[in-house]
């Protein structure tokens, strides 16, 4: 499912709001079981937009990479530089002092983007070694025993160099996979994958609507902020 928080200039399309329905269905043995994810955004002007400064107040939110993040809405957030420089152990050991120092842990935002870098399969292959280790850490280091979280992964724009598009579709599969397995933990994830040329701050909006309580009716899905190619 794509949703484009701008318009283009005298695209004809009136500001309101738009109700989608993304279904997923997974088959286990002899059951399947839906997930139905139901968002709703609003339309706007991408320089009308605009957050209240209190949104994610009390909130506690980790930043793993140098992407957009939602400062200065009141939360507490936590920033790793280096995401793709963790293994398995590090990247456990550093969610579970956060967790302890701060007693939550709402969100967390990965910015693949950065790992990704200038693309090809070396840049692909970071990217989807370092979303999983860091998923994997946020749930079994705090978010779990938390009882809730959401993880945000952020991949490439799709002009991001030879292999943004297919890093894309395996972050977007990852976060829809992840979504259905982790339901039980009331866990929910989310892939962003920008359209070629997506505004930095618009990103940054739609990160900050989907770290707060709002945003937790959203998980496995796919969002594609920028314009739609016309």
């Amino acid at each position: 499912m794509t949703v484009a928080l701008s318009l283009p200039p005298g695209s004809g399309i009136e500001a309101g709001r738009v109700s989608v329905i993304d279904i997923n269905s997974q088959r286990s043995g002899s059951c399947r079981r839906y997930q139905a994810s139901v968002i709703t955004l609003a339309v706007m002007e991408s320089d009308s937009q605009q957050l209240r400064s209190d949104l994610l107040e009390g909130r506690v939110i980790l930043v793993a990479g140098a992407g957009p993040s939602p400062d200065g809405l009141g939360a507490l957030i936590e920033r790793w530089e280096d995401p793709a420089s963790l293994d398995d152990d590090s990247a456990l050991a550093q969610v579970t002092d956060l967790f302890a120092r701060t007693g939550r842990l709402d969100a967390a935002v990965v910015d693949l983007a950065s790992v990704f870098a200038s693309g090809g399969a070396g840049g692909l292959a970071a990217a989807m070694d370092t979303a999983w280790t860091v998923a994997r850490a946020l749930a079994v280091g705090a978010m779990i025993e938390a009882g809730s979280g959401t993880i945000v992964l952020i991949a490439p724009a799709a002009d991001a160099g030879p292999g943004a598009e297919a890093a894309a579709a395996a972050i977007g599969n990852l976060a829809r996979s992840l979504s259905v397995e982790w339901a039980r933990f009331d866990l929910r994830t989310v892939a962003i994958c920008p359209r070629a040329g997506a505004d930095e701050a618009e990103i940054a909006t739609l990160i900050a609507w989907l770290c707060s309580a709002s945003g937790t009716y959203v998980s496995g899905t796919t969002l594609q902020p920028g314009r739609i190619p016309v």
